[in-house]
């Protein structure tokens, strides 16, 4: 859970952003970047990307550390 560990989040995010063909979709990436590497509210990132709420924007950072 990223509420828990945000410090290793921040790690993959880091490698995966710095890969050459990041393992991610684009919007996934500026999630990452919103959330993870700038710590902004998941109420912020939600809006800003167009989830339907905040739960959302959690589950789709799941998803792209899953893809991972």
């Amino acid at each position: 859970m990223y509420t828990t560990a945000p410090d290793a989040f921040r790690t993959l995010a880091r490698r995966a952003l710095n890969d050459d063909d990041p393992p991610c979709s684009p919007r996934a990436e500026r999630l990452l970047v919103g959330k993870v590497l700038q710590g902004r509210p998941w109420p912020a990132v939600a809006d800003e990307l167009g989830y339907h709420s905040p739960r959302n924007a959690m589950k789709a950072l799941g998803d792209a550390y899953a893809d991972a």
